[in-house]
């Protein structure tokens, strides 16, 4: 949101968006896993009677502090560095108004989602509003081959050197995608969530079975993980371009023979489906809590032989496991 002053906009829009005295004013309001407190300032601006600022990250909380000061309302804001526990015992967060910035700015999959519903279930008065209304959980297929072939280029074997630091990791966080690197032809809704009344187990997905066609123009690497949260305002070019913004599960598959990268032995080798040839996948996703408050991703993915195949080009059978540690 710090770059992307558009959605700021759509955001306040979306404040009012039931109409007169559906807004902040007068009202307290809790920006859980704040990050930059955009969206915090903006609700003081807006008349807010006080907004909370939660966050497990101190340098967030810095950068939300100078910029509370920045913009004048410092003494309206109080940055708390917590979970969503925070305040839970004694309500000191009951809020009327919740929402995510870091959900909101983002749209991915991540454990903000499920942390808003747990702030909401602790913290929000009986009537409160919650900001997206509702979030869509969305799969797509990622095209990245031609930055899979650059990273897996031979190198030269210089005294056994390791290359593996230089691969890229399994999982990127808040990528933004363009479309040409989408290799699905249409996106797989893998769940739907009513944000005032789901619960954190009901933002897990469990082995939830999806089907994506692929381009034939295309070759599918990896899966991207986003979130559509409409704010119920027309989309712009900016909000648009953020729905694009993923977490990126990038797939490894067998290394062709003789194939690999020279000189080292840790760089696993990337899948690689071209869509042409292959041109439907199917599987089934799961998330889970992990330890410190991450989200552990199994997928199980079949890939058919497509219908001009060879008897040698059998189906692919994968199964992979991903970590979304908590400050992705």
């Amino acid at each position: 949101l710090v770059v992307d002053p558009a959605l700021a906009e759509a955001f306040a829009r979306a404040l009012e968006a039931d109409g007169p005295g559906a807004g902040v004013e007068r009202r307290i309001v809790l920006n859980a896993v704040c990050g930059a407190g955009v969206l915090s300032c903006l609700c003081s601006r807006l008349g807010a009677a006080r907004v909370f600022s939660l966050d497990t990250s101190g340098a967030a909380l810095t950068l939300a502090s100078e910029l509370a000061a920045a913009n004048g309302v410092a003494e309206e804001l109080a940055l708390l560095r917590g979970d969503a526990s925070a305040g839970a015992a004694n309500g000191a967060l009951a809020c009327d108004v919740l929402f995510s910035e870091r959900l909101v700015g983002d749209l991915r999959y991540s454990p903000a989602l499920l942390n808003l519903l747990t702030v909401r279930r602790l913290h929000l008065k009986p009537g409160g509003r919650v900001l997206p209304p509702s979030a869509a959980v969305v799969l797509e297929a990622g095209d990245f081959a031609a930055e899979q072939e650059r990273l897996h280029r031979p190198r030269p074997a210089l005294a056994g050197l390791d290359w593996g630091a230089l691969a890229r990791p399994s999982v990127e966080a808040a990528v933004e995608v363009p479309q040409e690197h989408i290799a699905s032809s249409a996106p797989y809704t893998v769940l739907t969530l009513d944000l005032a009344t789901a619960t954190p187990q009901e933002a897990l997905l469990s082995r939830v079975p999806f089907r994506l066609a692929l381009r034939p123009d295309r070759c599918m690497t990896s899966l991207l993980l986003r979130v559509e949260a409409p704010l119920g305002v027309p989309a712009t070019d900016s909000t648009t371009a953020s729905a694009r913004r993923c977490t990126v599960l990038h797939l490894s598959g067998a290394s062709p023979a003789g194939g690999g990268v020279t000189g080292s032995s840790s760089v696993p080798w990337p899948l690689l489906v071209p869509g042409a040839e292959r041109p439907l996948v199917e599987g089934h996703i799961s998330t889970s809590w992990a330890a410190g408050g991450s989200i552990r991703v199994t997928v199980e993915l079949s890939v058919p032989a497509g219908p001009g195949g060879s008897p040698a080009d059998g189906p692919l059978q994968i199964c992979a496991e991903f970590l979304l540690p908590a400050e992705l």
